[in-house]
């Protein structure tokens, strides 16, 4: 990240007082809705016209994890809606860490990576910055064209929230208990990977970035954590205080690699996978055929069952908190599982958006204070 410039104007603060009255509210939040659906009049449409297309058996027959990207790169922009310009997605931001070593505060992530550098790359990554014009007699940001872009700077910025994403489950699963254990496995799957994220995004940040948002999701199905640094990371100081990394890593994996925390006692390693050779074979000669001839069954096995779409899993997802603090995911651990969309949903991205709107901001602005 990098750091407060010692010359030059000074940043744009963001005002953030909008946003803790918004948040002083005593409702349960489960009728929140992201700022970018408030704004726009076909929000939803939106989310309904991608979430079709990606879940198309016609034009996503291989159930492809990157058709999910249209659905999720919307809901990602719609969260960050009213904290723009300063705040924007990044689609495959990659993410470098030196091994034993955490970035300097004036440190550019552009030029950290070195040989001995790891690099990995989140699906989705949300960045907040501070930017302040060259020159003191430039206007505001919204009063300047695009060809005005290069007389602004970013003093410092921030990366508060990864997303990683993995293809849905088979759309033929005989049973509601086989379709989460899938969505458990792929759910899983996603955690790992932004286990090793996290541990890399401390390493890249400023030290008193102490907390990144993680989003596993699998089609509409999602999971989120709030990622503690010291749980990655520690300096020499606070090693004996921690017990070590070791204590968080496997005995055979590298040094550093996170044990995968459990999402409860609900989560089980799946024992039937839902087999279904039509969505799941990614080899199959029709893979190459245009759709046309893919409708006339060229090249591809017959389906032996129609779809089946789960909407409700009962006990086995998040429900609804009377109070929306208690909807938080455990410590050090990952929540059930959500669906886009429902009650339990707009409760858990209520206080994502809170922290990103709050405590974010409130970082930023201090860290060039």
């Amino acid at each position: 990240m990098s750091s407060p410039s010692s010359q030059g104007s000074t940043p744009i603060p963001f005002e953030i007082e909008t946003h803790i009255s918004e948040n002083m509210s005593y409702s349960n939040h489960s009728d929140f809705q992201l700022p970018g659906l408030k704004r726009t009049t076909d929000g939803i449409a939106r989310w309904i016209v991608s979430t079709a297309w990606a879940y198309s058996s016609r034009w996503n027959n291989r159930r492809l994890e990157n058709h999910f990207h249209g659905i999720w790169d919307i809901v990602l922009h719609d969260l960050a809606d009213d904290l723009a310009p300063r705040v924007f997605v990044v689609p495959q931001y990659q993410i470098d860490s030196i091994e034993g070593a955490e970035a300097a505060p004036n440190t550019s992530t552009g030029t950290a990576a070195k040989q001995d550098a790891t690099e990995l790359t989140p699906d989705f990554s949300i960045v907040m910055t501070l930017v302040a014009p060259r020159d003191i007699a430039l206007e505001s940001l919204s009063h300047n064209p695009f060809t005005n872009w290069n007389k602004f700077k970013i003093d410092c910025f921030i990366a508060p929230l990864f997303a990683e994403l993995k293809r849905p489950p088979s759309r033929r699963c005989a049973t509601m208990e086989i379709f989460y254990e899938e969505l458990s496995t792929l759910l899983d799957e996603a955690m790992h990977g932004l286990e090793k994220q996290a541990e890399n995004g401390f390493l890249m940040q400023h030290k008193e970035v102490n907390q990144i948002i993680l989003l596993a999701c699998v089609g509409e199905w999602w999971s989120w954590k709030v990622a503690e640094r010291h749980y990655y990371i520690t300096d020499a100081d606070s090693m004996d205080a921690l017990g070590g990394l070791e204590e968080f890593a496997d005995a055979g994996s590298p040094k550093g690699t996170r044990k995968l925390p459990l999402r409860g006692s609900k989560t089980a390693q799946s024992k039937h996978m839902c087999v279904d050779k039509s969505d799941d074979e990614s080899d199959e000669a029709s893979d190459k055929l245009p759709y046309n001839q893919r409708r006339k069954g060229e090249g591809m096995q017959k389906r032996t069952a129609d779809p089946i779409h789960y909407t409700d899993l009962g006990s086995l997802e998040e429900q609804v908190k009377a109070n929306v603090e208690n909807a938080r995911p455990p410590e050090d651990g990952w929540s059930d599982c959500i669906r886009l969309g429902s009650l339990a949903s707009n409760q858990r991205f209520f206080l994502i958006h809170r922290f990103l709107s709050t405590d974010c901001i409130a970082l930023l602005n201090n860290l060039v204070s």
